[in-house]
């Protein structure tokens, strides 16, 4: 259970009559809104219930954690005084990098890869060319599926096309590593997933970043696959040359929908592909996907390469 989370409670569910465990705030306050959790408890548990998997063992965090080699702020800043957007032309950060977002902070769907005002420019912390870094802003709800689908995440308010919804975080970890922890969780039936991001430079080469949220995530790690998504992801950065994964609003979400990307979509590069897939547990590497869109691929999306 993260490690400053609200205690769970017991509410009523008024459309099914059924006692649901809540918890009001997985995040423990780290994010700009609490992020609700809710479970049916079907055993009748009273005020005390705890957390079922996977909110045991996993502590909260709203950005990833990178080797502090790689932690430091890479990227020049610029030195305006204003919000960057109101005068893109005068921007160093607009200028060498193309503005990825419009004044009123929503992505330019069109808009190759992010990069943001980072902690060496003068700007201030209202820039248009700041979104990533500040984290949710709608409301969310991670619940369990009735079905066998597991845990996923609802929206609690309407959140608009173009709208920045959350990182993808966890741990940032090497391909040796992320090998390593893929066979341990084949041995241990972890349901756990890794989210590997390929970006491929101009000599050919293939850098990966591999993000695993089993010990530390955020709400991303509850978000469920869909072969036609909601939310997109793009190649962020801020301060590090290490990538963030953000994820976008495809389409105006409402109140109560599920929240989707797609575990092997692609996300945007001006110099490079960019994909990312996901490892899962399964004998052969593939597991059934159930997402039950119309154009439904039948399987996850996996890294045949770990």
């Amino acid at each position: 259970m993260p490690k400053s989370c609200d205690h769970s409670q017991i509410e009523l569910d008024a459309s099914t009559g059924m006692s649901l465990v809540v918890i009001q705030d997985l995040s423990g306050g780290k994010e700009n809104v609490p992020v609700r959790a809710e479970w049916h408890d079907a055993d009748g548990i009273q005020s005390n219930a705890s957390p079922s998997p996977p909110f045991r063992a996993f502590q909260y965090i709203t950005r990833n954690l990178i080797p502090p080699q790689a932690a430091e702020p890479f990227y020049d800043g610029c030195t305006c005084q204003h919000s960057c957007l109101d005068m893109p032309s005068a921007c160093a950060c607009t200028t060498t990098h193309a503005p990825a977002y419009t004044q009123m902070g929503f992505l330019k769907l069109e808009t190759p890869p992010i990069y943001e005002c980072n902690s060496n420019c003068t700007c201030p912390r209202t820039c248009s060319n700041r979104v990533v870094q500040h984290g949710l802003k709608a409301p969310l709800c991670v619940f369990k599926h009735d079905s066998n689908k597991g845990w996923g995440v609802r929206a609690l308010s309407v959140i608009l096309a173009g709208a920045f919804v959350t990182e993808y975080a966890g741990e940032v970890i090497g391909t040796k590593e992320a090998e390593r922890r893929w066979i341990e969780m084949k041995k241990t039936g972890s349901s756990n997933y890794i989210l590997c991001l390929r970006e491929y430079g101009p000599d050919g080469q293939v850098y990966r970043t591999n993000i695993d949220p089993l010990r530390f995530g955020n709400v991303a790690r509850f978000i469920s696959h869909s072969c036609s998504p909601n939310l997109g992801m793009h190649i962020a950065r801020i301060d590090s040359i290490v990538p963030s994964a953000a994820l976008f609003v495809l389409r105006d979400i409402q109140p109560g929908e599920e929240l989707t990307f797609d575990y092997g979509g692609s996300a945007s590069l001006n110099w490079a592909e960019s994909g990312d897939g996901v490892i899962e547990n399964a004998h052969d590497g593939r597991i059934e996907c159930l997402c039950g869109s119309s154009n439904c691929r039948g399987y996850l999306p996996y890294d045949p390469a770990l």
